[in-house]
């Protein structure tokens, strides 16, 4: 019930960027058209075909992928639950899954949001799940739960990538464990664990691939999972002042309650699922500086370990001798924590839709794409090309218009990369060969003379919407 109530007040959000292209890539999906060959982005598959089957099984509107992504939410709780049931019990499970509930959803770390991350962490927490149990069990049932393990693993790599590096924490933790038991290592045994683990992990990639190879897709598939991926992680820049708004603004408490059981872990009590969580988070942590620009849906990924370590923290916390100063400093921290996380959190959960969007991404951009689409869509009939040179394509979506490229945002064409000229002259041609009849132009920066001097001489001005200007054809 917690978790419901604090994440039903998003539901009218406006759908940001990322989560406008995951909905016009599905919606073209069920029209038949595939994609990274008909539209160019630069994340694994699986999120498409999540959001294509919400669409199919209960429309194709902003409300179905919200209201879904709070029901797939109440999943993954309660796999946080069954993963701190197997390591520590009744106790820590409920507390695990209580954190969880609590702080998954928060707006910084933009848990509500129908991401790739907001997905990607029920196949890994299943993972984590099920090679616990394997560890615990011998024989044919420990090597079924391999295989299961590398199968959810598989799967979530298949919705970002990069989950591969919580997948890696399985055959590392084996290796250590066999090494310290010395005596018990059985590098057979070793052999076919590490085996199970990865015949599982490749069932998911080798079905995209067979998919995308019978739509003449594979090489797009792989340019965009792969080299794109590449690309985009070398242009980045650090930005650590997303790191600070999300760790002292919203899960500050939770971060301090994991590292001091981290710490204890490390200290006292090295046990071997101990030690493999803290190892996991750490990997948690790395999948989430890969990107560098540190976004805050980012951190989901290493919210499961977070909680599942703070729920085991608090109740060794409580269950031993404690010091009466070490006791009154903890709460002390704790209380100046929530007194930083908590005003700005309130004074965003009681604003309006539009007014959370720009509190939690500090621009206007999509609430004002919203607004244009409302607009755009009277004049559209469902499935007409236009052409938004920007990075909202949620207005192809909201609209049920059709991009009139394959490049439904401009990322790949203004970046410092090889190839990138190219892809403009790609983009000059479609729209030459059949000119959209509205143009979107929501960013001032004519980074495309080309295209500028052709919105010149074939479209004029239509209407302008908070700056944004819409061209119709002539």
């Amino acid at each position: 019930m917690l978790q419901v109530v604090l994440r039903v007040p998003f539901l009218s959000e406006p759908l940001e960027r990322d989560e406008g292209a995951y909905a016009y890539i599905a919606q073209r999906m069920l029209e038949g058209e595939v994609p990274y060959r008909d539209h160019y982005d630069h994340k694994p598959p699986a999120v498409y075909f999540i959001y294509a089957g919400v669409f199919r099984l209960f429309g194709d509107t902003q409300e179905s992928i919200r209201l879904f992504t709070l029901f797939f939410s109440l999943l993954i709780t309660l796999a946080v639950f069954a993963a701190g049931y197997l390591l520590w019990g009744w106790a820590a499970a409920l507390l695990a899954a209580f954190f969880y509930a609590l702080f998954s959803g928060g707006p910084y770390i933009m848990g509500t949001s129908a991401n790739t991350e907001a997905f990607m962490v029920l196949p890994m927490v299943l993972a984590l799940f099920f090679f616990l149990r394997g560890t615990g069990d011998e024989g044919r049932g420990a090597r079924f739960d391999y295989l299961l393990a590398g199968i959810f693993s598989g799967m979530a790599v298949m919705i970002k990538q990069v989950s591969l590096l919580n997948f890696l924490a399985f055959p590392v933790f084996l290796l250590v464990k066999g090494i310290a038991g010395r005596k018990e290592f059985d590098l057979k045994e070793w052999f076919k664990s590490n085996l199970f683990l990865g015949i599982g992990s490749l069932i998911f990639p080798l079905l995209f691939i067979i998919y995308f190879r019978a739509r003449g897709a594979l090489p797009q598939f792989v340019d965009g999972t792969l080299f794109e991926n590449l690309t985009y992680v070398r242009t980045q820049n650090w930005n650590w002042s997303h790191l600070m708004r999300v760790v002292l603004l919203e899960n500050s408490s939770l971060w301090f309650l994991a590292l001091a059981a981290s710490l204890h872990v490390l200290w006292r009590d090295r046990k071997g699922g101990n030690l493999l969580l803290v190892g996991w988070m750490l990997l948690s942590l790395g999948g989430v500086s890969l990107g560098k620009a540190f976004y805050g849906h980012y951190f989901i990924q290493v919210i499961p370990a977070l909680c599942l370590l703070a729920a085991y923290g608090t109740l060794r916390y409580f269950s031993g001798p404690r010091n009466v100063f070490v006791a009154a400093g903890a709460g002390l921290v704790l209380l100046v924590m929530l007194g930083i996380a908590l005003p700005a959190q309130l004074d965003i959960y009681f604003s309006s839709p539009e007014q959370k969007s720009v509190k939690k991404y500090s621009t206007d951009k999509f609430v004002v794409a919203k607004e244009v689409s409302a607009r755009l869509e009277k004049e559209l009939s469902p499935g007409e090309p236009i052409f938004v040179w920007a990075a909202e394509p949620q207005i192809y979506f909201y609209t049920r218009s059709r991009c009139a490229s394959r490049y439904i945002y401009y990322y790949p064409l203004v970046i410092q990369a090889p190839g990138v000229m190219a892809r403009r002259q790609e983009l000059m041609r479609e729209l030459e060969k059949s000119p959209p009849r509205f143009i979107v132009w929501p960013d001032g920066r004519l980074l495309n003379d080309p295209l500028f001097s052709f919105v010149k001489k074939y479209y004029r001005l239509y209407f302008m919407k908070r700056g944004w200007a819409v061209f119709k054809r002539k």
